[in-house]
């Protein structure tokens, strides 16, 4: 299944939870880009396929494969942590939200880079945005897209918040978010386009 029809199938509705994802140790990228603004690479190559009987989306680690369509952005508390999107890799995701804002930028060259920027709790939660956003400016990247999944844990049974960009042939950029209860199962889905 290409990944434009597992795109299409999570903002349809036939996707009905998320199954396994990546080993937090398991990464293609994993370099820190700066360590004064904390953010770092941080991501693996994957295969997102769909499980025919559950109707679940997977994303299972190809680390040592060329075999891979997806690549899957690790989270990690105190950092930003990034993944690239591009014509190699079409989808990116991440998991573990829940509070943290999700940022798809243009890094020039057909490419675009994708956040996964920790909020930790109480005063200063946006202090490492801040700290990304700066570090965009620095480099000249160009905004496309930001989500935040503040305030949906707890909503209708959220436990756990994915985000998913799928770069279209067409020069779009469908980012979708995606509330999951305590199953895995999708209680709720926000679909975002950007012409790119």
């Amino acid at each position: 299944m290409s990944v434009h029809e597992i795109t299409a199938k999570i903002n349809n509705s036939s996707i009905l939870g998320m199954g396994s994802k990546p080993d937090s140790n398991s990464t293609n990228r994993h370099n820190t880009l700066s360590a004064t603004h904390r953010l770092k690479n941080s991501f693996v190559h994957t295969k997102a396929t769909v499980n025919a009987t559950s109707n679940r989306l997977s994303f299972v680690d190809a680390a040592s494969s060329i075999d891979f369509n997806s690549s899957y952005i690790h989270f990690q508390d105190d950092w930003t942590t990034c993944g690239t999107l591009d014509v190699n890799r079409r989808l990116v995701a991440s998991g573990n939200f829940s509070g943290c804002t999700y940022k798809v930028f243009d890094s020039g060259s057909g490419a675009f880079t994708c956040l996964h920027i920790a909020r930790p709790s109480g005063k200063g939660a946006d202090a490492l945005v801040g700290l990304a956003d700066d570090y965009a400016a620095q480099k000249k990247w160009t905004l496309v897209r930001e989500v935040k999944t503040v305030g949906h844990i707890g909503v209708n049974g959220c436990k756990e918040i994915f985000l998913i960009s799928y770069l279209s042939p067409n020069k779009e950029i469908h980012t979708i978010r995606v509330n999951l209860n305590n199953m895995g199962l999708v209680v709720d889905k926000e679909l975002f386009v950007d012409k790119v």
